[in-house]
């Protein structure tokens, strides 16, 4: 800001100049004006004032400290230029007078706005930190008592306002300081310049009022001594800390707050020591009492903290139902087992058709049922085994032998005992398990470990073994799907994968109409991994919807680009079951076109005609509603699903995809030649548009042409591309002969060179 630059640079400036006004050969020099002195004095007062007032104004979180602040600065400014001007010419100065009120009231403005900064960031802050900083304002000011102010109690003669003013500017100089410290002890901002200058301030104030009071009692004091300079510089060093931008204060770190009430107790201690010596003041004695016991306070209460913080982690990490360790109790100690030279083994135990008993018998009754079964495994472990509920009906056991066969037949064993009956609600019941078992090796993931008893025991439910135990060769293709699922979630959050376009060409004059969105995944250690191997895991994980919405908002960023550079092409996109089950499906696509002003008839959605038939009753509303809104539908991989011919008639529909394993066989089997001409035929008579996928020959291409198909795409024509790829594929077809049914050798070269096909 300008006028804070302008009101900082006039107050260092006089601040320099003051400080070399009071030199000794400087003030004896006959051009020195004592007018000039007393100007630039006042000046300083004024420019602290006035930065601390910008302060208040430009700050949010701090304005009512700043205002305090300014408002106490103001006082004291107002009381130099009432002595300046009035008092000061007077042939006999008055003591106290009007200059030491007003210079008096800047203290409690100022104890206010530390109070209120100190409020407004440690509103969660327990009772230890405040006793911190009191400590540390006691310690401290005791030191001052022994240190600065113990020559000062000779100033007890003279009238009694006299010797209350006396009092008051030290007192008051300590309570600042102390005040201060303490705020920075609460904070955690002995690092914060705003605070540290402030503090800084503060204590030049107070050695400015011991060493006035001190000349005071010598009878040494004159006007224009250079404790005024040490009074102009305490000014300064406000008004800069008003100037500074600071971070949020952060509290003190647990390691290293028990420093501040130690390194001041000691200090306390240390002063008395000393006054046992000489004659310590009542007011020092009493400060530094009063810090023993703030310390002896903080210390029962950091007892207390420590004993409910260990009843706290315990709590943290015992299930309340069974007593025993909780997940992350478990987990603690499997992280523990890993990074051991040991190993170890781990069990992982799932209870079988537990719902069933909630369900029939109640929550309560379950509840009984897992304590039973706690009680039950406690009562069967090995020395050394660690039982722990993880959460619902599972259970872990942790063995500190890495060899699986003893931990096999502890498993047999755990069974066993669930298997036999138990009473519960007046009825028997009888549990059985599913048990994972897996070996943990040195330096083995903690979360490794886990998921691959995760893998074994579910194998053992699917089987209905009771036990298996994990076995890479078998069970790691389980864990990789995992892994990939894992990578997968983070790949869609950090952007880890992209679109390819592929094109769709009409029949016969071969311009491309539409391009389908493709969803690719580069993997940084398996490489390009193909959708098939990733969609349907995609689809299990429920991770389906959040990637659906990656590719649709892709799609129509990219059907945006397209627009702009002048090809106005809708985008395919494709649909999974999950997806026709989501209510919000429609309101997305909706929102998604109209924040890029895009018209509906950009987006075709592909649906295959299994889902259509299986979920007849929620696909009819969602395709309606996206009808209603003219998105274009089509339907895919046509003559591979049930091929139901009723959705044709009922739903809005607008065109069919013939699957790639029709087109494939178009020239080798008069079967599926046949097939294809009548759905070409069927879908004409429905009013639909026929698309043939997969076409990969220009025969295949003539064959299709010959029979009136719509579109076409495949590699003869184009593969899937980048979207900068796509760009000189569309500027190049520009050149290419129209197609038709004796599609030239050379053109269709051509046009393949251009895909990179």
């Amino acid at each position: 800001m300008p006028v804070t630059r302008a009101l900082r640079g006039a107050l260092v400036s006089a601040t320099a100049a003051y400080g070399v006004s009071v030199l000794p050969d400087v003030r004896s020099h006959p051009g020195h004006s004592r007018l000039w002195e007393v100007g630039v004095y006042n000046v300083i007062a004024l420019c602290a004032v006035a930065l601390c007032v910008d302060r208040a104004v430009r700050s949010r979180t701090d304005r009512v400290t700043w205002a305090l602040i300014a408002t106490g600065f103001g006082c004291y400014a107002a009381g130099t230029l009432v002595f300046s001007l009035w008092l000061q010419p007077m042939p006999e100065m008055p003591y106290p007078s009007v200059a030491d009120l007003l210079w008096l009231l800047f203290y409690p403005f100022v104890l206010a706005g530390i109070v209120m900064a100190v409020r407004a960031r440690s509103a969660g802050s327990v009772a230890s930190m405040w006793l911190d900083g009191l400590i540390a304002g006691l310690g401290l000011a005791g030191i001052g008592a022994l240190v600065a102010f113990n020559p000062l109690t000779t100033l007890g003669e003279g009238p009694r306002a006299a010797i209350i003013v006396n009092f008051a500017y030290p007192v008051s100089d300590l309570a600042l300081v102390a005040c201060a410290v303490g705020a920075m002890a609460v904070l955690g901002a002995w690092r914060n310049p705003t605070l540290v200058l402030l503090c800084s301030g503060f204590a030049t104030f107070a050695a400015a009022d011991s060493w006035y009071l001190a000349q005071v009692a010598a009878g040494t004091y004159h006007v224009g001594s250079p404790v005024d300079a040490v009074w102009a510089l305490a000014m300064c060093l406000i008004g800069l800390a008003a100037t500074v931008t600071t971070a949020p204060y952060a509290t003190p770190a647990e390691s290293r707050s028990f420093l501040i009430p130690a390194v001041f107790a000691a200090a306390s201690i240390g002063v008395l020591g000393f006054g046992a010596a000489v004659d310590l003041p009542p007011l020092g004695t009493g400060l530094a009492v009063a810090a023993l016991v703030a310390a002896f306070i903080r210390t029962t209460m950091a007892v207390r903290e420590v004993v409910a913080l260990a009843d706290s982690r315990r709590q943290a990490r015992t299930d309340l139902l069974t007593g025993l360790p909780n997940r992350r109790g478990f987990y603690e100690l499997l992280e523990e087992t890993t990074r051991a030279s040991r190993g170890g083994a781990l069990l992982l135990i799932d209870l079988d058709r537990f719902k069933e008993v909630n369900d029939a018998l109640g929550h309560r009754t379950g509840d009984q049922l897992l304590h039973a079964v706690g009680q039950r495994l406690s009562a069967h472990l090995t020395t050394g085994a660690t039982l722990s509920r993880l959460g619902g009906d599972e259970f872990a056991v942790l063995l500190p032998d890495d060899d699986t066969t003893p931990a096999k037949s502890l498993a047999t064993v755990i069974l066993a005992q669930l298997r036999a009956p138990v009473t519960l609600a007046g009825m028997t019941l009888h549990v059985d398990a599913s048990i994972g078992v897996t070996a943990i090796g040195a330096g083995t993931d903690a979360t490794l470990a886990l998921a691959r008893a995760d893998v074994a025991m579910y194998r053992a439910k699917a089987s209905r073994s009771g036990v298996e135990l994990y076995d890479d060769d078998r069970d790691g293709d389980a864990w990789n799907r995992l892994a990939v699922v894992e990578e997968l979630r983070d790949a869609l959050a950090g952007g880890g994968l992209h679109l390819e376009l592929q094109p769709i060409v009409a029949l016969p004059d071969g311009g491309t109409v539409a391009v389908e969105a493709l969803v690719r995944w580069t993997h940084p250690v398996r490489g390009r991994l193909a959708p098939d191997e990733f969609l349907p895991m995609a689809e299990r994980a429920g991770l389906m919807w959040t990637l659906t919405r990656y590719v649709l908002d892709a799609a129509l960023d990219e059907a945006a680009a397209l627009r702009n550079d002048g090809w106005d092409l809708p985008i395919a996109v494709n649909l999974s079951a999950s997806d026709l089950l989501n209510t919000g499906l429609v309101g997305f696509i909706v929102d998604g076109l109209d924040r890029r002003a895009l018209p509906a008839s950009v987006l075709h959605l592909e649906i295959t005609e299994s889902l259509l038939v299986e979920d007849r009753e929620i696909s009819d509303g969602i395709l309606l509603g996206l009808r209603a809104h003219g998105v274009q539908v089509a339907v895919d991989d046509y003559g591979t699903g049930y091929s139901c011919l009723a959705y044709l008639r009922d739903l809005p529909v607008n065109e069919l995809k013939i699957d790639r394993s029709f087109t494939n066989q178009l020239l080798a089997d008069d079967r599926t030649a046949t097939i294809v001409a009548s759905t070409i035929n069927l879908a004409h008579d429905l009013g639909l548009q026929i698309v043939a996928e997969g076409v990969e020959t220009g025969e295949q291409l003539a064959w299709l042409v010959e029979h009136r198909c719509d579109k076409v795409q495949g590699y003869h024509l184009g593969r899937p591309m980048s979207p900068t790829r796509l760009r000189l594929w569309l500027a190049d077809r520009e050149a290419v002969v129209t197609i038709d049914a004796g599609f030239p050798p050379t053109a269709r070269t051509r046009n393949t060179a251009a895909t990179g096909a």
